[in-house]
């Protein structure tokens, strides 16, 4: 009865549902229920118990807490959610990740390619360009900018914009060496010359960045979008405006989140996220697992029981790829599961077809979700 309880505590609450009890007790050669399958597939993965049970065992180990051995009983669970999860290890082939490891991806993407406009409005195609200065020592590397050896010939603010296609991620790296991850079809404005300003100002016009901000208190990190600012000192966070609602996650430090009239704001911590709905223009705070959040810059992609619809729109801006469901249902299915953006868009298709009871066929720049017809 020990062992049982572990595993319940060392597990996530999906796995105190009495149906997964039942599933974990049956010592039956029936195999797993069509209702029971359509339930907890695509949850239980080999890759995600692994990680979930490392993350659990090692602040123990390390801590030299004595943990209860492993039980015949305890091996029995452990077994199930390794069969459950054995075709997501065979597709997906996850690759070991540091979180402090930069990982900016280029994914076999369309014909667009990244842009940045100066201030004077020219635009630089960025593909086009191997290894180059721009406007005093900007230098351009692999899917990089790196603005921290500007020299500062004047005391007016400058303003470049960078705008990232879909199927690309980009680093931007600032004049006073704050680090920024831009995801795929993103548009951001930056200021290239800080010392010319009291502030640092930053704005994402579209789509999602992560901020690791360079300390410096006498002159506040402000980054503007959508109506909301949100201001730090020196901290890491990720901005995400893609949908309706605009999310704020922290990742360490601190920040302030406001809306742009001087209305609400809210101050967030570590592991905290401001949600702000732009139809209600209301603002929000709650906790949060950060990780599922800013996976997209370490190149990977997780869904937590996430809605068919959304999970194509992201899979679909990752890779460059337009959407086309031929079943409006088909689109409040959900999913939980994980992917390496390194590996092409098909194994990751092939791994949700095999839980969701799905087709995906891939023509051209298009993907089609449809019912599978096998049984």
């Amino acid at each position: 009865m020990k062992d049982k309880k572990w595993i319940h505590d060392l597990l996530d609450d999906q796995s105190l549902d009495h149906n997964l009890n039942d599933l974990l007790e049956d010592k039956t050669d029936q195999g797993i229920s069509p209702e029971l399958r359509a339930k907890y597939e695509g949850v239980f993965n080999a890759i995600e118990a692994r990680e979930l049970i490392d993350s659990r065992l090692k602040p123990a180990i390390e801590n030299k807490v004595r943990v209860i051995s492993f039980g015949a009983r305890l091996l029995k669970y452990a077994a199930v959610l390794m069969m459950i999860g054995f075709a997501f290890y065979l597709l997906l082939h996850k690759k070991a990740t540091d979180l402090n490891q930069v990982k900016v991806s280029k994914i076999n993407s369309g014909s667009k390619k990244p842009m940045l406009i100066l201030e004077n409005g020219e635009r630089v195609d960025l593909a086009a360009l191997n290894s180059t200065k721009l406007n005093a020592k900007v230098i351009k590397g692999d899917n990089q900018l790196d603005y921290s050896h500007v020299d500062n010939l004047t005391e007016s603010p400058i303003f470049n914009t960078l705008i990232i296609p879909r199927g690309l991620t980009y680093k931007l790296v600032l004049d006073d060496g704050t680090q920024v991850w831009v995801n795929a079809d993103s548009r951001i404005k930056f200021q290239v010359n800080f010392d010319a300003t009291a502030k640092r100002e930053v704005y994402l016009e579209k789509g999602e960045a992560y901020f690791t901000v360079t300390k410096n208190p006498k002159k506040p990190f402000i980054v503007h979008y959508n109506g909301i600012n949100v201001t730090v000192l020196g901290t890491s966070f990720n901005v995400n405006t893609y949908s309706n609602i605009v999310q704020t996650t922290l990742v360490e430090g601190k920040v302030d989140v406001s809306l742009v009239d001087g209305g609400k704001q809210l101050t967030l911590l570590p592991g905290q996220q401001a949600d702000f709905h732009k139809s209600t223009e209301s603002l929000e705070k709650r906790d949060v697992e950060v990780f599922p959040y800013i996976a997209w810059k370490e190149g990977l992609v997780v869904f937590q029981n996430t809605e068919m619809a959304n999970l194509m729109e992201e899979l679909g801006r990752l890779y460059d790829y337009e959407i086309v469901f031929k079943d409006e249902k088909l689109k409040h299915l959900h999913f939980t599961g994980r992917a390496d953006q390194s590996e092409p868009i098909q194994n990751t298709l092939d791994a949700i077809q095999i839980t969701s009871n799905l087709k995906f066929t891939i023509k051209e720049r298009s993907i089609i979700v449809e019912k599978s017809t096998k049984k």
